[in-house]
């Protein structure tokens, strides 16, 4: 204390260069109130230091401590810099630089917020607003089993709204079911998948799902599909290409299950009908109906009519038989007739040996020809002889393929039905058999009566016999 006892002037002489007005030696003192600057080369080590105004550093401030604020601390630039970097200039493969947010609570309850971070700016009208905020939770401070939460809002519409909450039970996005769009984008898809807020709808390759439909996948070229793999490599798939929906095995050359706008199709590409069933393997039954009724009763399968009333079906008839039933109910009838010359027209058919085409084995069957028995019994014949049909390619207005195997006829009841639109078109590529069926079912009637009066004939003669022989 060289300075004590002294007086002020004595001080100043002293330790003042008179010249430069720099100190040259220590101050002592109690309190000091400077209104100028202070210069400090060397090391300034201070115990407690309260600033009120401002603190301009042009170098580097080194704080080993901890930085403590009553009020809040505030850190303003006035350019596009950095305001706040944090580096680590630590060599090892430890985590650094490190930001902790630490709240540090007496008394910790569930439900207390750890943290909110806000990034706020001005709107057009010099209000301060709130653009985004990320706000951490300590759900359940409970030693041992200690939940935490993590969400994200953004101004939506004028609002603070939530848009993804991570919890301990889930990941929310859109909690509070704003009309917001989510979307994921891949390196060839800028709609991987999206979710449309407005549609109520999920996209997979599209940003506009149909509205109505869960779950909406496009492809950028004609088809899309999905895949299903196992481990081994074996897989199917369901394929849509030219409005058919397509289920195929690990061979994509075989269609499982094919639904067009017209028709099904099992294992088959036919078009011919609502349905499609083919089988080419020996050791598979082409379609097998199957009743587990301990009664051994029950429809196999039921045909009605467009009022929904039966009017045939295959029954079962007992545990080892079935039955082929059609409608017979006399309610259905009008103009019943029990007189008709039935043997004449019997005598008329030509009952014949054949075998088929097809048949490898050549085995001789007992059977008609359709167009011999179309003129007898024509009710029991479908189609005509030498009958064919044309079959052509249907297209929608963009060019684009819907049917390729469709009759003109097939075409004309479609566009009626409003399946296809009046832009559709038909070109005709190719002409085909169409074959001559029948049922044998419609000649029992037929041969019943004919066997009736043939038995009245016997009887008659029988009788004529018995009066000659008695005479």
């Amino acid at each position: 204390m060289p300075y004590v006892g002294q007086k002020p002037a004595d001080i100043i002489s002293t330790a003042v260069d008179t010249v430069t007005g720099k100190f040259s030696g220590e101050v002592d003192a109690a309190s000091l109130d400077i209104s100028g600057n202070i210069d400090v080369d060397g090391t300034t080590n201070l115990d407690v230091t309260d600033i009120d105004g401002a603190v301009d550093m042009a170098s580097t401030l080194q704080v080993d401590g901890a930085i403590t604020s009553s009020a809040g601390a505030t850190i303003t630039t006035a350019d596009n810099t950095d305001t706040l970097s944090l580096i680590s200039t630590d060599a090892d493969a430890s985590s650094g630089p490190n930001l902790r947010m630490y709240r540090n609570s007496g008394s910790p309850a569930d439900a207390d917020i750890l943290g909110v971070i806000e990034y706020e700016g001005r709107n057009d009208n010099s209000q301060d607003v709130r653009y985004v905020q990320i706000t951490s939770q300590a759900n359940d401070v409970s030693d041992g089993s200690e939940d935490g939460s993590y969400y994200i809002s953004t101004m939506v519409g004028g609002a603070l709204s939530n848009r993804m909450n991570v919890t301990p039970a889930e990941t929310v996005f859109n909690e509070e079911s704003k009309d917001i769009d989510f979307r994921v984008e891949s390196n060839g898809q800028t709609h991987m998948l999206f979710v449309d807020g407005a549609r109520d709808a999920v996209g997979i390759g599209s940003n506009t799902p149909d509205s109505g439909r869960l779950l909406h996948i496009e492809e950028g070229g004609t088809a899309c599909g999905v895949t299903f793999k196992d481990t081994a490599g074996t897989q199917f798939g369901i394929t849509s290409d030219s409005n058919k929906l397509i289920v195929r095995s690990d061979s994509d050359s075989v269609n499982i299950f094919r639904v067009s706008p017209v028709n099904c199709s099992i294992f088959s590409t036919e078009a011919t009908a609502r349905l499609n069933i083919e089988s080419n393997l020996s050791s598979y039954t082409t379609v097998q109906l199957k009743n587990n009724n301990s009664n051994n009763s029950g429809v196999f399968l039921q045909c009605v009519d467009d009022g929904g009333g039966g009017i045939g079906g295959i029954t079962q008839a007992s545990n080892t038989a079935i039955a082929f039933n059609t409608s017979s109910d006399y309610r259905l009838k009008e103009n019943v007739s029990y007189t008709f010359d039935a043997t004449t027209r019997v005598k008329q058919l030509k009952p014949c040996r054949f075998n088929f085409i097809k048949d490898k084995t050549n085995t001789a069957i007992d059977g008609f020809l359709a167009h011999e028995v179309s003129d007898i019994v024509p009710t029991a014949i479908t189609g005509d002889k030498d009958g064919t049909e044309d079959i052509g390619t249907v297209k929608d207005a963009d060019g684009n393929i819907v049917d390729s195997d469709a009759t003109e006829l097939q075409f004309t009841e479609r566009k009626k039905d409003e399946v296809y639109t009046s832009d559709y078109t038909w070109t005709k590529t190719t002409t085909r058999i169409v074959h001559q069926q029948i049922d044998h079912s419609k000649l029992i009637p037929l041969l019943t009566k004919a066997l009736q009066e043939q038995q009245a004939t016997i009887e008659a003669l029988t009788a004529r016999i018995v009066t000659l022989e008695n005479a």
